[in-house]
């Protein structure tokens, strides 16, 4: 028979409600207003999941997903996305920010092909100087060719060329009080007589020059007290502090989703409102919201409120998603956290085969062909091992209830 029975492994068996109103309607999911007509034409859970998944909305399909799921699913889907994150920043780690460097200006450095030539910089006395010298040079070369040409000319057109000269040089003064010559040489002497006198202009005595360094000035000092402020509203944590936490709460959600009692509920309580600001805090306190009781290790019940854990859930995708550093950018991100709520959903993914194994999976993240989280990657590896790829398959293991 051609049909192997794979499609056992494509329906999603661990979700709450089979109809997507039920899950508007008892999960507190807010249906967004553009998928109203999709939830209408596709009003199976199921079916609604699948096709946003076909037209690749898989933020809006992961956010449904995660109202549909089993509580210990859920979680189980936190902590293999906070997994996945980490195996991430094992391979390319985000670069350290100071806060001090929030709005900081950037120094404007021109290129070497777009500055002035050096001689540009001189002094204008300097320059006026060294282009008086050369055209003074260039005047006598052309007197001396011309006086040179008059003489092979003959003395009669010599002596009919100073006349026609003296006759030109006469009307030019009657009209402008110089002659050429005259008019040239005091123009020269006007010039030597400026460059003694005038001053280099200087962009920092002016007063457009003045305010804009003022109002830089003051946008630093209100960069500053803003850096302050928020130094103080949100104290910076040390490398080695922020180890430790991530450590702690990965191994309180862990121990949760194995094992949800009393005990570690109000365990990842306590380590998630210390860390609610990385994956690894808020991942804790979805294991708690979606303990059901808000008061665990008394005697009185106080439920949890529908949809907390799962828009707990939905807000951890986001952060992972958004997290700096890593391999993956964030299409690829949402793409994958998707899928691995997917695997989950169906029941392929799940913590079975890991409870065996007295090691928690975040420990072994640095080890050849670890579990990063999402099972296709892991079978990927497996399969790269084996001698026979043709006859290599996975065995899923089904959530036990």
């Amino acid at each position: 028979m051609a049909d192997k029975l794979d499609w056992l492994n494509r329906h999603y068996v661990l979700q709450h409600h089979l109809k997507v109103q039920e899950v508007v309607e008892q999960e507190n999911y807010k249906l967004p207003f553009e998928l109203r007509e999709l939830a209408q034409k596709y009003p199976q859970s199921e079916d609604f999941v699948k096709e946003l998944s076909s037209q690749k909305q898989y933020k809006q399909a992961s956010e449904f997903l995660a109202y549909n799921l089993h509580q210990r699913a859920l979680d189980w889907w936190g902590y293999c996305v906070v997994l996945s994150l980490m195996k991430e920043l094992q391979q390319s780690p985000s670069k350290p920010r100071d806060l001090a460097d929030i709005g900081k200006p950037k120094s404007f450095s021109i290129p070497d092909w777009a500055k002035m030539p050096e001689e540009h910089e001189k002094p204008l006395a300097e320059k006026f100087t060294e282009e008086l010298a050369k055209l003074e040079g260039q005047k006598q070369e052309a007197q001396k060719k011309a006086m040179e040409s008059l003489d092979l000319a003959g003395p009669e057109v010599k002596e009919l060329f100073f006349a026609a000269k003296k006759l030109v040089w006469d009307m030019f003064k009657k009209e402008c009080g110089y002659d050429p010559e005259e008019f040239v040489q005091k123009s020269i002497d006007d010039a030597i007589e400026f460059s003694k006198t005038h001053v280099d202009f200087d962009e920092t005595k002016t007063p457009i020059y003045k305010a804009s360094e003022d109002l830089k000035a003051k946008i630093e000092q209100i960069r500053q007290e803003t850096i302050d402020t928020i130094k103080k509203a949100v104290p910076q944590k040390s490398p080695e502090e922020l180890k430790t936490q991530k450590s702690s709460a990965m191994d309180a959600a862990y121990s949760f989703i194995v094992a949800p009692n009393d005990a570690n509920a109000k365990r990842c309580l306590a380590i998630g409102n210390t860390c609610p600001d990385i994956p690894e805090g808020l991942l804790c306190l979805i294991c708690f919201w979606s303990f059901g009781n808000l008061t665990p290790d008394t005697e009185q019940v106080v439920k949890t409120p529908a949809g907390l854990a799962s828009n707990g859930l939905n807000s951890l995708l986001l952060m992972c998603s958004l997290a700096e550093g890593g391999t993956r950018k964030f299409d690829e991100r949402v793409e994958l956290y998707f899928n691995i709520g997917q695997e989950i959903g169906f029941g392929i993914n799940n913590f079975s085969d890991f409870i065996k194994n007295p090691e928690m999976p975040h420990h072994k993240l640095s080890e050849p062909n670890s579990f990063d989280g999402c099972l296709a990657h892991k079978q990927d590896k497996d399969k790269l091992n084996t001698d026979d790829n043709a006859k290599a398959s996975a065995e899923y293991n089904r959530f036990k209830a």
